[in-house]
Order: C-alpha cells, then structure tokens, then sequence
C-alpha cells in the first residue's frame, strides 16, 4: 500500500492545481486581489470583481475572505438584473471554499445548490464548473470513485457543449488524477490528451498543468528520464515566464524525480527546501504531500524514527484541516517505521487503525467502479480523438481546395503578368533597335557634313595650292589600298578621312579629291566597300563560325543594323542570303 498513498497525494496535488477556472493566468493572486480590491471600493455591486476576488482568495488559501465575497454576490443577487449568476456563483464559491478547506459535507451542499441552479437556467458552461467540483470533491475528500468519474464525465461533456476549452483541459487532468490515485497509469492518456489541446489553444497554464500531469506519471510509469528532463525543462521555462507555481510545487518535483533516480540525500534537501518555501499561502494538500514524500525518501534511508515524526506531523495536518481522509496511508507509514524499530506494539496499535478506515472506505468496491468507468473513458476518449480529427480533415481539405484555387488564380496571373511582360519587352526592344539606327544615321550624316564643310573649307584655303598630277593620285591611292589591307584601318569604328591622311602623308583635301577622281566615290564609300569586302572574306571561310553579329563588329560596322543595310546596298542581298548561297 506504500505506493499506492504516493500515487493518491500525487493525484491529489494535481487536483488542486487543475480546479475549474482562475480569474486571470498571467497575474499573481496577490496582484489580481489588489486591483480588484480597488475596483470593488469604486462599484462594490460588480458582480464579475466579486466573482474574480472570491477566485483569488481561494488562491491565496484564504478561505474565509472567499466566502465574504460570496456572502455579497448572494446579497447582490436579490437586486442585480444579473442576479441568477450572482446567485449561482455565491453557492459555487462558498462550496468551492469549503471544500478547499477540507470541510466536505458544507462543501457539497453549496455545490451541489449551485448545480441546480446551473440546470433550472440551462447555464450549460456553469453546470459544468458545478460538476468539475463535486468530482473533486468526492474523489479527494469523500473518496467515492464512482461519485467522482460521474461527476467528471458530466462536466466534460457540458465543458464541450459550452465550446470551453480551458474548463475541457482542467477536466480531462482531473480524471487522469482518479486513474493515477487507483494506481492506474492508463489515465496518462488524459493528461497526453489536455496537453494537446492546452498546444492546438496556446494556453500556456493548461499547458505547465498537464506537463506536471504527465511527468508524475511518467515517475511511475517508465522512467524515462531524458523525457522527464525535456518536461521539466518546458515547465521551469514556463514557471520563469509567467510564475504559475509556487517555488514549493518546483521543489517537490524536483524531489521527486530525485527519489525516482534513488538519489535520496538529494531527495530529502529538496523536500526541506519545499517545505521552507511553503509560506502561509501554500496549499494544506501541497504541504501533505510534501510530508508524506518526505516521510517515504527517509523511510529508503533507514532513518524510521525521522520518518515517524514526519508522518505525525502530515497527520495532525491532515486531521486540522479537514483531510483526515488521508489518515490511512499516514498510519500504514507509521505502523511500518514502527516496526522495522522493533516497536511491535506501536505498529499493531498503528497498523488496526488503519484497517479500520480502510474497511470504512470501500477500496475494493471503488476501484471496481472505476475500472467498469474506465471502458465508458477510454470510448469517449477515442470518439473525442476522432470527432476532432475528422474536423482537422474536414478543415484541412476546405483549406487545400482554397489555397488550389489561389494557387491558380496566382498562376494565371503570373502566366498573363509574364504575357504581357514579354510584349512589352519587345516592343522595347524594337523601339530601342530603331532608336538606336537613328541615332547612328543622324551621327553619320552629322560626320558626313562635317566632313564636308572641312573639305570646302579646305577647297579655299588650298585654292591657290595646284592640283595632284596624274601619277600622285594613284601613287596615295596604292598607299591607301595598302595600308587599308596591311593594317586593316577600316576595323577602327572612329577611323575618318583627317586620320587616313595624317597616316598618308597628304591632307584630306587631296585624299578627298584623289579618291573622287580614282574612285569616283566618296571616302565613307570606299571604306564601306573595303569593310564588307573584309566581311566577305571571313563569310567564304568555312572555318569561320562566327555569327554576322560578330562579324560586323569585326571589320569595324558600329551595329549589326549598319552591316546588313551597307551589305545589302553593295551586294544586292543581306549577308544572311549570301552564307545560305554559299552552302548551297
């Protein structure tokens, strides 16, 4: 039975932490019952302030402040126009109280006039917080299992009527409680359960809540440390965010996973350090169990009579407090210390007390309840499992049909977008192409006059210079021929006939004239020819594989558009017309 008290303590403190509802997550008690102390002084009949300070006064374990705020929703109830809830949640909180503070017959009956009240006004989401705490109720305090699941069941099928999903989580923790106090470590699922759904909301309380859930389960169930290590890391991560836990609850954990590696000297610091930290405010049911774990880690160490004073004082608190229910486990510890000490008549005298309370609990008859329940979970479980992954399917397929039809509708845009880019792009292209001939034209002719006004204006300067004989024009011509061929001048975009000259000796006028004269052509002319017969030339060689755009740049055209209409207008056909002949 040693384990099995552990189990139920365990079960217990997860209870308490997994309660129906808190006023806010992310604020202290302390801080909350401040501002709300404030805003009561302002409007002393706001029903919600009442409603939240009652809350946090159950947080700070202040019972008797809670049911004062009870007391004044009642008084407020008989004149409010929001009287029924004021009503329902004076009973609710007065019972909630009651029962946090062990005292389990005023409990139930406040709880249970708040649930009639719940059902007389279809107020499903209450209903619900009604039946979360009478299975509380009756499986921490009056240890009735079946009353308790019944309860439970009832609350979470209203919880998911009322679409709350906070309220769902604490119920689904609390029956992985009732599974962990029988010693049944299938309840795990409930747990694994509410942490899924704390994830899919982002929640963060139900999230550290199920976790410390899990991780107790987990201590029993398989030890897996490295996993236990990564959940306790999340729930320190999450303690040190937003400060859910007191330092107490962290320390006895820790202890716990201490005891479950036999580090028990580790174990026993770190239950003193949980106990230290346990101020006023602490839960009485945190303070039990602290006891009681430590009672056990000692018990591991041999040192029995450390252990007996301990258990003692678990069970003086125990019984003060209302919770004398845990009187059992408490005197079967005892009566074991008792008699490793050789103490046989302390342990006989211990050990009949406790058989009486256990005969008075009806263990067997409960469990079997429970285990009869445990197939009715397991179904509503796995339906619920179901019915929620069905509307992820649902949801998922509406959601690809709608991202599909985007996906097209993005593509045809882009199709027409990349359409229309591309006839933009060549109708840019066109208009640069042709941009860019009249440039060119505009620059040769701008040259040609050029050239002209200096050959005039050469003409009258050189009036009175005679003409070149016979014999001289054809000797500059033979030059030039030559130094056109050796040297390939005509390959120079900016070649002009002042460079020409300069490099014949001779001034542009003669070379002008003796051009016109040989020739009968003028200089861009000539050049012309001597560009496109070098053209010709690298066209003929099969060698070369160059295309026309190249060559063009080759033997000196400024643009592939000047090639084609210069080597059109010498030889009667574009250059691409000439290389088709010639491989014909």
């Amino acid at each position: 039975m040693g384990r099995f008290y552990y189990i139920l303590l365990t079960s217990i403190l997860m209870s308490l932490i997994a309660l129906p509802c808190r006023a806010s997550d992310d604020v202290s008690p302390v801080q909350r019952m401040s501002h709300l102390l404030a805003q009561l002084k302002k409007n002393p009949n706001d029903v919600q302030a009442l409603i939240d300070a009652s809350i946090s006064y159950i947080d700070l374990n202040d019972y008797d402040g809670a049911k004062r705020m009870a007391s004044r929703l009642e008084t407020v109830s008989r004149h409010d126009s929001d009287s029924v809830r004021a009503l329902f949640y004076s009973r609710l909180l007065t019972g909630w109280a009651s029962l946090m503070a062990g005292q389990g017959r005023d409990g139930f009956e406040s709880v249970s006039e708040a649930c009639k009240i719940a059902k007389g006004h279809e107020m499903t989401a209450e209903l619900a917080l009604a039946d979360n705490l009478l299975g509380f109720g009756y499986i921490n305090l009056d240890f009735n299992l079946s009353q308790g699941l019944k309860h439970y069941n009832d609350a979470l099928a209203y919880a998911k009527a009322a679409d709350d999903y906070k309220l769902v989580i604490s119920i689904l923790n609390n029956l992985s409680d009732a599974y962990l106090w029988c010693n049944d470590l299938s309840g795990v699922k409930y747990a694994e359960e509410a942490l899924k759904l704390s994830r899919e909301q982002d929640y963060n309380y139900g999230i550290i809540n199920s976790l410390l859930h899990i991780i107790h389960f987990r201590l029993f169930l398989v030890r897996d440390y490295d996993d236990i290590s990564r959940m306790m890391s999340e729930v320190e991560r999450l303690q040190n965010k937003y400060g859910y836990l007191s330092p107490s609850e962290i320390s006895l954990l820790k202890a716990r996973m201490a005891m479950a590696s036999e580090n028990y000297t580790c174990a026993v610091t770190l239950f003193k350090e949980s106990l230290d930290n346990a101020g006023p405010e602490a839960p009485t049911l945190l303070k039990i169990e602290t006891f009681m774990y430590y009672s056990w880690a000692l018990i591991r160490m041999g040192k029995f009579d450390e252990s007996i004073a301990i258990s003692k004082d678990a069970l003086s608190l125990a019984m003060s407090s209302g919770y004398d229910r845990f009187s059992p486990f408490l005197l079967s510890s005892i009566a074991y210390c008792y008699e490793k000490l050789g103490n046989y008549q302390q342990a006989f005298s211990y050990l009949k007390d406790y058989h009486i309370q256990m005969d008075g609990l009806l263990i067997l008859e409960q469990i079997k309840d429970l285990n009869q329940a445990r197939v009715e979970n397991e179904v509503r479980l796995n339906e619920s499992k179901i019915s929620r992954q069905q509307s992820q399917l649902t949801a998922r397929g509406h959601y690809i049909i709608l991202l599909t039809g985007i996906g097209a509708i993005l593509v045809s845009c882009l199709l027409l977008l990349f359409n229309l880019y591309r006839r933009k792009g060549q109708l840019v292209r066109t208009v640069i192409e042709r941009e860019k001939e009249a440039v060119l034209r505009e620059k040769l002719l701008k040259q040609s006059l050029e050239q002209t006004r200096a050959e005039l204006s050469e003409a009258g300067k050189n009036a009175a210079t005679p003409p070149l004989s016979e014999d001289r024009m054809d000797d500059l011509m033979v030059k030039l021929n030559e130094l056109m061929i050796e040297k390939k001048l005509y390959t120079d975009t900016n070649i002009s006939i002042k460079s020409v000259a300069e490099a014949l000796g001779t001034n542009r006028t003669y070379l002008s004239n003796a051009i016109n004269h040989v020739f009968n052509k003028s200089f861009p002319q000539v050049l012309a020819e001597y560009r496109v017969r070098a053209a010709i030339d690298m066209l003929n060689d099969r060698d070369c594989d160059l295309p026309l755009k190249a060559i063009a740049a080759e033997v000196g055209f400024s643009s592939a558009s000047v090639f084609f209409t210069t080597f059109r207008n010498i030889m009667g056909m574009t250059p691409t017309a000439y290389r088709n002949s010639l491989d014909r």
